[in-house]
């Protein structure tokens, strides 16, 4: 996603995708094609103290190449300045008030095409609109559109971009890497709206999309196109588990959620009903030095109780090897089965020859470099 990029070679990136003067005419011929031209609905929350905030955000909306954009601001104070033309409107609600009821309320009257719920500290990019519209001419499927992102200090330097994948269903349930996105207004009321203030609102709608419209209706456009402040926005765990929970319920998965081996990622244990055979194929000729431990790390590690090994011998002539091969039949006769290959090595054919001779319903290809051991709920 981010990883380790070098802050001085992320600048110079920066510099070269700088906005020129030709590159504007561009977008008015890019423009000129459209027959879709929907209008563009953000709805924030604010408390006081993000006023701040909250003007940087309108700043980057009136600074969109796109125009046909709406921003209503729910807050539980009246605006502390007059708000002229009819672009941003301010819904002032009492302090007890349902700030999420207040949001789908607002997003139901509206006769927006596409919404978002976004938080006062982000900003977008003069294309950021440009661009969705763009996508959604020519992908007229999708219901649900994200983008790239990337901080935004406090000085005005730009570090920490997050280059995301396209929609990755395991990957979505292991880490919100969403973040903010535009959703059909359609979409959001046949989801029964937000469920969440936070940035897990974001997450919880891209599941909820997912489960009912599929993959096809989640589009990424790879490319920067909004900033986040350093440390946030930040989203609320027990909401996103929340959404996750209620996703893999939709989906009637039986499966657990704990902590993931990295800092905000989830790792998902599935409680399967049965537990099918498992064939694990495995090529090799002589080097017992390698053969020997792979073997050895699944017998022994492994806690999945239906396995066959395949053990596919490409003609080995070492002693030693083929002593371990009869050790191997003698003590796990049902366990571990040697199938000679007699022709010249190739990945694939071999492959193939053993897996006509599997009895699993899964196929398992390892090679002998790798140590490896199979995990209850590791197979769906």
């Amino acid at each position: 996603m981010s990883g380790y990029i070098n802050q001085g070679d992320y600048q110079n990136w920066i510099k070269s995708r700088t906005l020129r003067e030709s590159d504007l005419k561009l977008y008015d011929e890019r423009a000129s094609g459209w027959k879709l031209l929907p209008l563009v609905h953000f709805v924030v929350v604010i408390k006081r103290g993000e006023e701040e905030e909250l003007a940087n955000l309108i700043d980057s909306l009136e600074a969109q190449f796109y125009r046909k954009w709406r921003l209503t601001i729910i807050a539980a104070f009246p605006a502390p300045v007059v708000i002229k033309g009819e672009e941003v409107v301010w819904v002032a609600v009492r302090p007890d008030a349902d700030f999420l009821e207040e949001v789908n309320r607002e997003i139901r009257s509206v006769s927006a095409d596409w919404v978002m719920l976004a938080l006062p500290d982000v900003q977008f990019e003069p294309t950021y609109l440009f661009s969705c519209v763009s996508y959604i001419n020519i992908r007229t499927d999708w219901c649900l559109i994200y983008t790239d992102e990337d901080c935004l200090a406090a000085d005005g330097v730009r570090h920490n971009p997050k280059f995301k994948p396209d929609i990755n269903i395991d990957l979505l349930r292991s880490l919100s890497y969403i973040g903010f996105c535009l959703v059909k207004r359609d979409a959001v009321l046949a989801t029964e709206g937000y469920s969440y203030l936070s940035l897990a609102g974001s997450y919880d709608m891209a599941l909820k999309v997912l489960d009912r419209f599929g993959e096809g209706a989640i589009g990424h456009i790879p490319d920067l196109l909004y900033h986040t402040p350093v440390g946030g926005p930040l989203s609320v765990p027990e909401e996103e588990q929340a959404a996750l929970s209620a996703h893999l319920a939709r989906n009637h998965l039986n499966a657990t959620i704990g902590p993931g081996y990295a800092p905000g990622t989830y790792h998902i244990r599935y409680q399967h009903e049965r537990t099918p055979l498992v064939s694990i194929i495995i090529p090799t000729k002589d080097r017992l030095d390698l053969i020997q431990p792979c073997i050895d790390s699944l017998l022994t590690t492994t806690a999945y109780p239906r396995y066959e090994v395949i053990v596919v011998d490409n003609r080995s002539t070492d002693p030693a090897v083929l002593d371990y091969y009869e050790k191997l039949k003698a003590l796990y006769p049902e366990k571990i089965r040697l199938l000679p290959y007699r022709h010249p090595f190739n990945y694939s054919a071999v492959n193939n020859v053993a897996a006509k001779e599997a009895k699993g319903e899964y196929l398992l290809l390892l090679i002998t470099t790798r140590r490896f051991s199979i995990r209850i709920g590791s197979i769906r």
